[in-house]
C-alpha cells in the first residue's frame, strides 16, 4: 500500500466521525464509534501489537494458517 495512503484513509475516517448524522446512525444501531484518538493507524497498531505478539507464537507452534 503506498505510504501515504493510511494517513488519507484516517483523515476521512475522522470526518466521517466527526460528522452528528454518522454520530446518530452508531447510535440508531445501538452503538457508539471509536474515540477519534483511537481511530489512527498508530493508535490501531498499539492496541493490535501486543494481541499479535501474545498470540503468533501460538499460532505458529499450532501450524494454523489463514489460506
Amino acid at each position: 500500500m503506498p505510504p501515504a495512503f493510511p494517513g488519507k484513509l484516517s483523515s476521512a475516517l475522522q470526518y466521517a466521525l466527526a460528522d452528528s448524522a454518522v454520530k446518530q446512525r452508531f447510535g440508531d444501531l445501538g452503538t457508539e464509534p471509536v474515540a477519534q484518538n483511537r481511530a489512527t493507524p498508530g493508535a490501531l497498531r498499539s492496541h493490535l501489537k501486543p494481541k499479535m505478539d501474545k498470540w503468533a507464537p501460538i499460532i505458529r507452534k499450532a501450524g494454523v494458517y489463514a489460506d
